[in-house]
C-alpha cells in the first residue's frame, strides 16, 4: 500500500478562461477544482456559491499583495491598490473615511444630478445620425464616467487622460514592464489632480480627504485611482450587456419601465445575471483549510469565480435563466466581507437610472447586430462589449 499525504497536490486542469474552459467549468463534479493557468500558475478555482462566499468572508483568506491579471513587481517599485490588497485592520484605515461618501444616504442625493448626467448624454445620442449610434461611446462610458469624476472632484480637462490609463490597469496579460508605466502614469496624474485640488477645491470627495490630513498625497493618488478603476468601466459593461439581455426579454424590459420597486428588482436580477468582474476574484489561503472537499494549503491561491456563483443552482432556482419578477437573492457581484464593493450602492443607482431613462427616451432602441457577433471585452478584468452600435 502506497501512503499519501493528505496535502498531496491533485492533477490540475489547464484553463485559460476561454469559452471552451468556461463550457468546460459547468460540467465539474467538484465545486473546487486546482487549475494551472496560462501563466503556469497553479490555483484553487473556487464555482460553488457557498464556497465563494466564504472565501471573500473568511479571515483565513487574505487579499493578495498584487492582482492576478498583472505581473509581479519588486518591493521597491510604486504600486496601487491599497485599499484591495490590504487585509483588516489595515483594510479599515484605508476604507474608512471613504464610507460616508458611498454611503447608500448619500447616493440617493447624487439620484438627481446621475439622472441629468444621463439625460444630458441621451440628448448626445438623439442626435446621432440616421437613428444609430455606438451606445458605448455616447451613453453607456461617459456617463458613469462623468458621475465619478463629479464625486471625486476631479475637474474634465483630465478625462481622456485617465480613460487611457485606467484601461491599461485593467489589461490583462501584461509584462512587468507594461504595467510600471500604467501605475506611473495614473499616481503622477492623479497627484496632478491633488495639486490642482490644494490650489483650487472642487468641492468633491478628494476636498474632503485632503481636509482629513489623514493621507499623503501618494496614498490619496492611489485610493483615488482605485476608485476610478471601479467606478466606471464597470458600469458601462454592465448597461451594454442589460441591453443585450433585454433586447431578448420584453417581459424584463416592460418591468424595468414600471417604475420601483420593479424596476429595482429587475435591476439586481441584472447584476445576478450578468457577472462584469469575468475572471473572478482571488484571495491567499492565509492557513490550511479544507473548502469544497480540497485541502487548501497556506500560500495557495485561489479564485472566487464570481460569474459561476452567480449560476449556482444552491443559490436560486433555475439560475441559467434571467427572470425579472425573481424574488431578490443575495448574488456574488459585489462580493462578500470587509472587501465587499465599496461603491455597490452607487451601482445600483446609476444603473437604474441609466437604464430607465434610455429605454423611456427611446423605447424601441436594439442593437444593430445580434450580439453574439460583436466584440467582447476579453483582455480586461472588467468585460462588456467593445463596441455596441444601436438603433432606435
Amino acid at each position: 500500500m502506497v501512503m499519501t499525504n493528505a496535502f498531496t497536490q491533485p492533477e490540475t486542469t489547464s484553463f485559460d478562461f476561454s469559452e471552451e474552459c468556461l463550457s468546460a467549468l459547468a460540467s465539474w463534479s467538484e465545486q473546487v477544482k486546482q487549475v494551472t493557468l496560462a501563466t503556469g500558475e497553479k490555483v484553487w478555482l473556487a464555482k460553488g456559491y457557498e464556497e465563494v462566499r466564504l472565501i471573500l468572508s473568511d479571515a483565513r483568506f487574505g487579499a493578495g499583495d498584487e492582482p492576478m491579471h498583472r505581473a509581479s513587481w519588486s518591493e521597491e517599485e510604486r504600486k496601487i491598490g491599497r485599499l484591495l490588497h490590504n487585509d483588516p485592520p489595515q483594510h479599515g484605515w484605508y476604507r474608512q473615511p471613504l464610507n460616508k461618501a458611498f454611503s447608500a444616504r448619500r447616493i440617493q442625493q447624487l439620484e438627481p444630478r446621475i439622472r441629468e448626467i444621463a439625460r444630458e448624454q441621451l440628448d448626445v445620442l438623439s442626435r446621432s445620425q440616421n437613428r444609430s449610434a455606438d451606445l458605448i461611446e455616447t451613453f453607456a462610458l461617459p456617463v458613469p464616467e462623468r458621475v465619478i469624476h463629479e464625486i471625486l472632484g476631479i475637474l474634465p480637462v483630465f478625462r481622456s487622460e485617465f480613460r487611457e490609463i485606467i484601461e491599461g490597469l485593467l489589461r490583462r496579460g501584461q509584462t512587468s514592464e507594461e504595467s510600471r508605466v500604467f501605475v506611473d502614469q495614473a499616481l503622477d496624474c492623479m497627484c496632478r489632480v491633488i495639486e490642482e485640488i490644494r490650489r483650487a477645491p472642487t468641492g468633491g470627495l478628494l476636498d474632503e480627504l485632503i481636509a482629513t490630513g489623514q493621507f499623503a498625497d501618494v496614498v490619496l493618488a492611489d485610493l483615488a485611482v482605485t476608485l476610478l478603476m471601479g467606478g466606471y468601466l464597470t458600469i458601462t459593461g454592465m448597461v451594454t450587456e442589460s441591453v443585450a439581455v433585454l433586447s431578448q426579454n420584453p417581459e424584463a424590459r416592460r418591468n424595468l419601465l414600471v417604475g420601483a420597486p420593479q424596476s429595482s428588482e429587475t435591476v439586481e436580477e441584472l447584476l445576478r445575471y450578468i457577472t462584469v468582474i469575468q475572471y473572478g476574484v482571488d484571495r491567499v489561503a492565509r492557513e490550511h483549510i479544507r473548502l469544497g472537499g480540497q485541502e487548501i494549503k497556506e500560500g495557495d491561491r485561489v479564485v472566487a469565480f464570481l460569474p459561476a456563483a452567480n449560476r449556482d443552482p444552491a443559490l436560486c432556482p433555475h439560475p441559467e435563466a434571467m427572470d425579472a419578477t425573481r424574488r431578490r437573492v443575495r448574488h456574488a457581484s459585489f462580493g462578500f466581507g470587509p472587501h465587499q464593493c465599496l461603491g455597490q450602492q452607487l451601482a445600483r443607482v446609476e444603473l437604474e437610472v441609466m437604464l430607465t431613462e434610455l429605454f423611456g427616451r427611446f423605447p424601441h432602441l436594439r442593437p444593430v447586430r445580434a450580439c453574439e457577433a460583436l466584440p467582447r471585452r476579453i483582455e480586461t478584468v472588467i468585460g462588456g462589449f467593445d463596441r455596441f452600435p444601436v438603433t432606435w
